[in-house]
């Protein structure tokens, strides 16, 4: 039997290299192209910052992230109305620096101060604090959102959770609650709501290559899955046989709804993420069988994405994100943004 064919132990991907030119201009060569063909939403300022082509309206709270690349279309493809002011960017999976973070958080200043968003990881966390004390009093008003959502790294939802790649529910909502006038305190408020009923879990079938240091990232065998896989290809190590889409989707989905303690009567919102190299085929079918999973124990689903968000290179593999919605985290989702990656122009009710 040859390299590239299936067997009854799942199928084996033939080796191939990541697609770049020299590893060590890739970063700064990823961010001139992306805001050379999406001009008309993003920039990049003088200090190598991802800006708002056309800049919020002032006496608005400003949105500002850093994050490692590598995950695109995270972050860099969520910056414009309705989303992100400013996304700072570190290098491969490497938090950008707190003087990078502090350039950022002015950008994203347009008069009524700034939220900075950061994942649950311990460098970004760690470099956005270091941020914060940098700022002078001259400069904007900033609160730190620490944003945490994947079960797969603690048994207690709180900060010994990393953040995954649920955390577009925090992005979408937020940025309605900005965008349309709320107070830096309200929007503050609004993104720890939806921190508090949020849950995610992933999955890997495949990993990658780091095109950096040639490493494999989220290696797995054939014929399984590994459970927990964070953003960067880091697990929590739980190997799963992979049967088919249904059978991995309810994995996830019931340790997902358990630790949500989410009930019949409730409503949600449902995010299946593909990892990087996912079919459009596959990520449909995980989000067919998580809907009917829910549906059949009488949760509704008010909202559905599907789709490449956080990626972690060329990664195979999903993750499927619940967020329990009421009235007001319903009305901010259905509010319109528009970005490179993400575009909601009208409510596209689901049933």
């Amino acid at each position: 039997m040859t390299d590239n064919v299936a067997s009854d132990a799942g199928f084996i991907p033939a080796a191939r290299r990541i697609l770049v030119n020299d590893p060590q201009q890739m970063v700064s060569e990823l961010i001139d192209g992306y805001v050379n063909v999406w001009r008309d939403f993003v920039q990049l300022n003088s200090d190598g910052l991802i800006i708002r082509s056309n800049p919020k309206q002032s006496g608005r709270v400003g949105l500002a992230i850093g994050n490692g690349l590598g995950h695109e279309p995270a972050m860099m493809g969520l910056v414009g109305p309705g989303l992100f002011d400013v996304n700072i960017p570190g290098e491969l999976f490497a938090a950008p620096g707190p003087l990078a973070i502090a350039a950022g958080i002015r950008a994203a200043d347009r008069g009524a101060g700034v939220l900075l968003c950061v994942s649950n990881h311990s460098g970004d966390v760690l470099n956005a604090e270091m941020a914060l004390r940098m700022l002078e009093e001259t400069d904007p008003e900033c609160r730190l959102l620490r944003l945490w959502d994947d079960i797969s790294t603690s048994p207690v939802h709180g900060p010994d959770r990393r953040g995954g790649s649920g955390l577009l529910f925090v992005w979408k909502i937020v940025g309605a609650a900005a965008e349309a006038g709320l107070s830096l305190s309200e929007c503050e408020r609004i993104g720890i709501k939806v921190r508090e009923n949020l849950r995610s879990l992933s999955a890997v079938f495949s990993g990658t290559e780091n095109p950096i240091t040639g490493h494999a990232v989220s290696p797995v065998s054939a014929g399984t899955a590994l459970v927990g896989a964070g953003v960067h290809g880091d697990s929590t190590g739980e190997v799963v046989a992979l049967e088919g889409a249904d059978s991995i989707t309810e994995h996830l989905i019931n340790k997902i709804s358990l630790d949500l303690e989410i009930e019949a009567g409730e409503h949600c919102g449902l995010i299946v993420n593909d990892a990087g190299a996912m079919s459009v085929l596959e990520t449909t079918l995980v989000t067919r069988a998580a809907k009917r999973w829910l549906n059949h124990r009488d949760i509704v689903v008010d909202r559905i994405w599907f789709g490449r968000y956080a990626t972690t290179l060329a990664t195979a593999g999903v993750g499927i994100s619940i967020c329990r919605f009421d009235d007001e985290l319903l009305s901010l989702w259905d509010l319109e943004c528009r970005s490179p990656s993400l575009n909601i122009y009208r409510p596209d009710h689901v049933t």
